[in-house]
Order: C-alpha cells, then sequence, then structure tokens
C-alpha cells in the first residue's frame, strides 16, 4: 500500500509505528517501521480501524509467531462484514 505522509504521521502518533528525528528534524524509520506501517496501511484499506489494529499490533511486526493465521482469521471477518454490509 502506498502511504501518505498524513497516514504514516498518523500511525506514529497513535503509537503503531516509531520513528525518530534527524539532527536536521526530519523523521528517520527503520526498514521494519515501513514494513510494518504498510501492513497496517493494508488493514486499513481492508476496513480495519486503527483501534482494532492496535489491539494485535503487537504481532504485526513479529513474523513466525501465528499471527499470519490469527491476521487472516480477521481478515475473512471483516471481510464478511463487508460483504454483508454492501449485499
Amino acid at each position: 500500500a502506498h502511504l501518505s505522509v498524513h497516514q504514516v504521521r498518523r500511525y506514529e502518533r497513535e503509537g503503531l509505528i516509531a520513528g525518530r528525528r534527524s539532527a536536521n528534524g526530519r523523521r528517520h524509520y527503520e526498514p521494519e517501521m515501513a514494513t510494518l506501517a504498510r501492513r497496517i496501511g493494508h488493514l486499513v484499506d481492508l476496513g480495519f480501524s486503527v483501534g482494532e489494529i492496535r489491539t494485535f499490533s503487537d504481532r504485526l511486526s513479529t513474523p513466525g509467531n501465528g499471527a499470519e493465521a490469527a491476521d487472516a482469521e480477521r481478515r475473512r471477518r471483516q471481510l464478511a462484514k463487508i460483504d454483508a454490509a454492501i449485499h
């Protein structure tokens, strides 16, 4: 997902990602944070709210811990809700 500056700053403000400021005041994010921000963006695109994402954000950045299956199930449920709202 392509993220806007506004989205990245919101995710940081909400405590979902962390960056640091360089000497010139610009934000710097480690590659892991960029990956995490894109994952969060994908979840938002799927209809999750930032508050919902916060409830399982600790599992988004730790691959191989079973989060993939749990996240897939959450996505299926969220998509079912969206589908029901459309029909």
